[in-house]
Formats: C-alpha cells, sequence, structure tokens
C-alpha cells in the first residue's frame, strides 16, 4: 500500500468544473449587487462599493487575474448601462465610469497579489515547521542507533490504525508526527539509562519516565499548532486502566493518539532488538497486546489493530514506505494559504 500526503488547492482555489462554479456564482454576486444599485436609484448613492466584495473574493480565490476579471466585469456592469440616477434618468459621464472601472481593476490587481505573496509565506512557513520536525525526528533516531526506524514504523501502523478507524484528515496528520516525536523527550535521558542492558532501578525508571512531558514543552515551544501532536506524545505510555503515565489517565481520558500509539509503540517495541534483550516473535507480541486488552489498551484500538494484522498489513520489520506529511497548521494558515493536505491510498 502506498501512503502519501500532497497539497492541493481544492476548496479556497479551486480548479476545473468546480472553478468555473465558484468564479460563476462571484459574478452572479456582481450582478446582483447591478440590481440593487438600481434599484437603489443609481450610482450617486455609496451601493457600487458593494462590489469590492465579489471583485476580493475572486483576488482570494484565483489570484491576480480572478482580482483583474472580476474588477473588470464589475466596472463594465456598473458602468455605461447603469445610471447615475434612475429616477431622472440621468447617466454617468464615461469618465466617470472608467475611472471605476479601472479602479477596481486596480484592487482586484493589487488583492490578488497580496493573497498570493501571503499564502507563498504562509506555505513557505509550514515547510520550515515540517523540516524542524523532520531534523527532531532525525536527533531522536541518531540518540538512539539500536532502535533504527523504531519512529517511522511506529509511524505507518498508527496511520494504518487511525485510517482503519475513520480519522479525519487533520487528525491523521497530527497522529504521524506524534509517532514520528514519541520518545522526543528521550533526548535528555542518560545514554546510560537508555541503552542498560539489565533492569532499571527506581530511580532511573523515573527518569525514563520524565520523556513524555519532555518531549512535550519541547515541542509546545516551537508552535502552538503543534497541539494535537503534543497530546499524542503526552498520552502514548498511559494505559486504559489509569496505571500509566505521566498523568495517570483512564480509559476515554486518554487522547486518541495516545490510545492507538500505545498499541502500535508497544507492539514495535517488542518485535525489535533492545539492549537488554532480543526481539519477540510478531505471534508472541500480539498475543502480549491482546492478553493486555482493557488492562494496558484500548480494547477497541486492540480490535483494529488485531484485524489489520490477520490481514497481514502491519508492518513488523524494515524500514516503512517514505511519507511526506506536512506539519499540523491552524485554521487560520490553512485560510490564508489556500492549502490542504489530504491522505491517498
Amino acid at each position: 500500500m502506498k501512503w502519501r500526503f500532497e497539497s492541493v488547492k481544492k476548496y479556497l482555489q479551486p480548479k476545473g468544473s468546480r472553478a468555473l462554479m465558484v468564479f460563476g456564482c462571484q459574478l452572479a454576486l456582481l450582478f446582483v449587487i447591478a440590481f440593487v444599485v438600481y434599484a437603489s436609484g443609481g450610482t450617486q448613492n455609496a451601493r457600487p462599493h458593494l462590489a469590492y466584495l465579489p471583485i476580493i473574493l475572486a483576488a482570494f480565490s484565483f489570484g491576480i487575474p480572478g482580482g483583474l476579471v472580476s474588477g473588470m466585469v464589475a466596472g463594465l456592469v456598473l458602468g455605461p448601462w447603469m445610471p447615475m440616477d434612475v429616477e431622472l434618468a440621468i447617466y454617468q459621464q464615461q469618465s466617470s465610469w472608467l475611472f471605476r472601472l479601472f479602479f477596481f481593476m486596480t484592487i482586484g490587481g493589487v488583492a490578488g497579489l497580496l493573497f498570493e505573496v501571503l499564502g507563498n509565506t504562509i506555505e513557505q512557513l509550514v515547510e520550515a515547521e515540517a523540516s524542524m520536525l523532520r531534523a527532531l525526528s532525525t536527533t531522536v533516531s541518531l540518540r538512539n542507533k539500536d532502535t533504527g526506524n523504531h519512529s517511522e514504523r511506529v509511524a505507518y501502523n498508527a496511520l494504518l490504525v487511525g485510517k482503519a478507524m475513520g480519522l479525519a484528515l487533520a487528525d491523521l496528520q497530527g497522529l504521524y508526527w506524534a509517532a514520528i516525536l514519541h520518545d522526543l523527550g528521550k533526548i535528555a535521558t542518560p545514554e546510560e539509562i537508555l541503552v542498560k542492558p539489565g533492569k532499571l532501578t527506581p530511580e532511573e525508571y523515573s527518569v525514563i519516565k520524565q520523556h513524555p512531558q519532555i518531549g512535550a514543552d519541547l515541542l509546545r515551544s516551537i508552535s502552538e499548532d503543534f497541539e494535537p501532536v503534543i497530546q499524542g506524545v503526552l498520552a502514548h505510555h498511559e494505559r486504559w486502566d489509569g496505571t500509566g503515565y505521566p498523568y495517570g489517565q483512564q480509559g476515554e481520558e486518554i487522547h486518541i493518539f495516545g490510545r492507538i500509539l500505545a498499541v502500535v509503540d508497544v507492539f514495535e517495541a517488542l518485535t525489535s532488538k533492545r539492549p537488554y534483550r532480543g526481539p519477540l516473535l510478531p505471534e508472541d507480541a500480539v498475543n502480549y497486546i491482546c492478553e493486555n486488552r482493557g488492562s494496558h489498551f484500548d480494547p477497541g484500538t486492540v480490535d483494529i489493530f488485531m484485524d489489520l494484522y490477520n490481514q497481514g498489513k502491519i508492518l513488523v520489520h524494515g524500514r516503512p514506505p517514505d511519507i511526506e506529511v506536512a506539519p499540523p497548521v491552524s485554521a487560520k494558515r490553512v485560510i490564508l494559504s489556500g492549502k490542504r493536505y489530504i491522505f491517498t491510498d
């Protein structure tokens, strides 16, 4: 199965037949405004300024060309055939409506340019955040060389489970990064603890238990847009029965990302080599997960995971397919950039 995320301008910057429909609606709005202007007595009042709305909308949806075309249509519709005073049948001077047409086109072109510049700037910021998250992911991988591709396999399997659950596209995006960065806080864990071949002491275990909070604090210091990721990082060691950490959350109090990551992370850990033991067989790992269904793990998540495992979809070893996923972005950024990130098979 091939997984990929791609950026498309679907709603705010449409294409094809959808673009014709959107632009048609914007032109229809111009003609409605022209009717309002005529019905209110002509261009001598302030009603012609209502045309700025469809002009700005067209500039937002289609950039400079949309703004210019919409401005030209607005100028013509409110131009030579539109009386200045309907009751007295006084028409506008040519210089007046030509100036308005030029002004409308200028407004549309400038607005389109500004929206394009703003959208490109927002997109660059999103890509910068993605690069930062990838750098953090690489740091985690280099810090734990013996668990190479661990986070990537956790992310791949988490996406499988999340998609089977029917999570929204934005949630899948956040889930991916939560999986990639779930062990980010371990960069603050002393190496002698991470690679210790024997059992950890209570003091060492208490240090290990700090890594979800450390990782969450680090992500929160970078961007408020990472809050969905932070919730997954915080919750991936919580247990369904409330005996996990860092907060001892129970049942559905645990964020859905944490419930998914708990299952796929444990499966990945059990089937991988560790300093203190060799890898378990996949059959033994799934038996452990089933035995702890309802205690350690969310029963519903286990059921979905097992269904995927029985279908042969769960990745056990090796490097998963490369996945390009943009970082979570705020709704405001999505609107300003005109971008959406979609998940496809």
